[in-house]
């Protein structure tokens, strides 16, 4: 059956998102054809994803045995089938149907990230290199780790800066205050200590190592081009975005993920301090060279990473969850010697 944006538009509650996010819903959404009588989903079962009817008819069975026809088409098909989470009724195909089944959490994904749009933001839809900055980071693998509650917070505190050709963003070696978005224009980063040729354009964020770390700026970004930057301070980056995402185990967990394993450990301090004492099968992975290792690593893999490096651990743990990986600090490293 096809099956359009123009059709899931219908349904709630998507009928006021753009044509860009629902393609984004239309990806992570499947349908599927049931027979007569067959089970959609039981009454008192909490459910991941929602249902909604495409065609057919379904009954809402509640534990009484009173009954709910939905049929396709008619105003009540277009909410979901299981409104409630444990649903109090079972839905039965009443004949052959098609169900739509969506996931709960990307749905909160996305209508946090649409509900905590800025219409005020200045936006030059003529420029070829203009992108929802929004639809950039709910790509991130970083940002779909962070509670939706947590994103319509972090949303609402963004600022918005423009910025002209030739102004520095960031100063290499001041200290760490915000943690930015580009959303229009194209910056470049550079380095005294090092040989850098990175360009940044729409979408890109940057800054937040400085802010993980309590360390100041290890290089400095300045504007290529006029354009603009959506910024959060340092205080509201760390409460809303560092904390949600890096996990902590401590000895009590620990004693039980030893036994199970299935987990890799990490040391991230300097080969000379790994060397003068370290956790029992830890994998040494300096901080400085972490970053071009990552791409290398086994990404159905979880990792713990060793808490012994103080804040380059934070910093290691934020750069591992950015990447995709799934790891967690182990607080109670030292005491492992």
């Amino acid at each position: 059956m096809s099956f359009d944006l123009a059709q899931l538009a219908k349904y709630e509650p998507f009928c006021d998102l753009s044509e860009e996010y629902l393609q984004r819903l239309m990806e992570h959404m499947d349908l599927f054809e049931l027979e007569k009588g067959t089970l959609v989903f039981k009454r008192g079962k909490p459910l991941s994803e929602n249902f909604y009817l495409v065609s057919g008819t379904v009954d809402l069975i509640a534990a009484d045995f009173e009954s709910e026809e939905i049929m396709a088409g008619k105003p009540r098909s277009y909410q979901p089938l299981n409104l409630q989470s444990p649903s109090p009724v079972s839905a039965v195909a009443k004949e052959t149907v098609i169900i739509m089944r969506i996931d709960k959490e990307f749905v909160d994904l996305v209508l946090a990230y649409t509900e905590s749009s800025d219409d005020d933001i200045p936006q030059d839809p003529t420029t070829e290199e203009h992108q929802d900055w929004m639809s950039c980071l709910l790509e991130s693998p970083l940002f779909t780790k962070v509670p939706p509650a947590n994103l319509q917070q972090l949303f609402a505190k963004f600022e918005y800066v423009e910025f002209e050709a030739g102004e520095v963003l960031i100063q290499e070696g001041a200290p760490g205050d915000f943690f930015y978005v580009l959303e229009k224009g194209r910056v470049a980063i550079e380095s005294r200590g090092q040989s850098l040729d990175v360009v940044l354009r729409p979408g890109s964020y940057f800054g937040e190592e400085a802010l993980v770390g309590d360390a100041v700026r290890n290089a400095s970004v300045i504007a290529q081009t006029k354009g603009g930057v959506m910024r959060l301070t340092k205080e509201d980056f760390k409460t809303l975005l560092q904390e949600p995402v890096i996990r902590y185990v401590d000895a009590a967990e620990w004693t039980k993920m030893e036994k199970q394993g299935g987990f890799k450990l990490v040391d991230v301090r300097l080969p000379m301090e790994f060397k003068c004492g370290h956790v029992a099968g830890a994998a040494s992975m300096p901080l400085g060279a972490l970053r071009k290792r990552l791409d290398g690593l086994d990404f159905s893999q979880q990792y713990l990473i060793t808490g012994d490096g103080g804040r380059r651990a934070e910093v290691a743990a934020y750069l591992f969850n950015q990447a995709g990986l799934d790891c967690a600090i182990l607080t109670c490293a030292a005491e492992l010697y």
